[in-house]
């Protein structure tokens, strides 16, 4: 997926940037088999879980607890690079 690359190697935004962004949409819109990827694609470019944790609480105003629930109960199923199992 050649654009994607385009979108990504914009400048104007930092990868971590860009994955806060891209965390928070992906948790309103009820995405989570592309969450899931931009979760770990986050901790792999520096965000931490509770960092996460707080752009997807931040997600609840936008989509609703129902979204919100969602995403933090992936965030919760998931084991991070770094993260002891």
């Amino acid at each position: 997926m050649e654009w994607f690359g385009d979108i990504y190697g914009r400048e104007g935004l930092t990868l971590r940037e860009r994955e806060i962004a891209t965390i928070a949409m992906l948790t309103v819109l009820n995405r989570e088999t592309q969450l899931r990827v931009h979760i770990e694609a986050g901790s792999n470019v520096g965000l931490t879980r509770q960092e996460m944790e707080e752009v997807i609480i931040q997600s609840v105003l936008y989509g609703g607890f129902p979204t919100a629930i969602n995403g933090m109960n992936l965030l919760n199923s998931m084991t991070l690079p770094g993260e002891g199992k």
